[in-house]
């Protein structure tokens, strides 16, 4: 929550400043998740996938529409942080190279996997950077009572995160 707070003072900071508008800040964001998109849909042999802000499910940071592929940024979300930010898009972007096209929990769990060679391959992150980002994620919610329709419960994401990529552990 203070990284969210600390983002965006710098930001208001930034936008009276004179340094950017928000909605400088705001295509700026969606174009890089565009470059991302792009990158990927043309190293795994996919369609381009379209990238705009606006309405998504409710609390939601990012999500994927398979028949007209596209990826959706909630307005709200193009502030988040980066790390929460780029491991919900990087999870929509695998699920689009993926070739999914309904909310399964095994493609669920994929699109989690894949992430990570995304934010590698793309956000030039090390393996240990990218899969603590996934793994923190998973932390954060770990608690949450209920999973949204066709995903799995928290549990089952880390225990196949741990197969593939170790043993690990929740900090307090």
């Amino acid at each position: 929550m203070i990284k969210h707070e600390l983002l965006t003072i710098l930001l208001s900071l930034l936008v009276m400043g004179g340094c950017a508008s928000p909605a400088t800040l705001k295509a700026d964001r969606v174009a890089d998740v565009q470059r991302m998109a792009d990158a990927a849909a043309h190293a795994y042999n996919r369609p381009l996938a379209r990238v705009l802000a606006g309405d998504v499910r409710d609390g939601w940071v990012a999500q994927y529409t398979p028949n007209t592929s596209t990826i959706r940024l909630s307005d709200q979300a193009l502030w988040y942080p980066d790390w929460l930010f780029w491991r919900s898009v990087s999870h929509e972007i695998a699920h689009h190279i993926l070739g999914h096209w309904t909310p399964e929990p095994a493609q669920e769990i994929a699109a989690d996997l894949e992430a990570v060679v995304l934010l590698q391959r793309f956000r030039g992150m090390t393996e240990h950077e990218a899969t603590d980002m996934i793994w923190q994620s998973y932390c954060n919610r770990r608690w949450e009572p209920q999973p949204p329709p066709g995903h799995p419960p928290n549990s089952e994401k880390m225990a196949a995160f741990q197969v593939r990529y170790g043993k690990r552990s929740c900090a307090r």
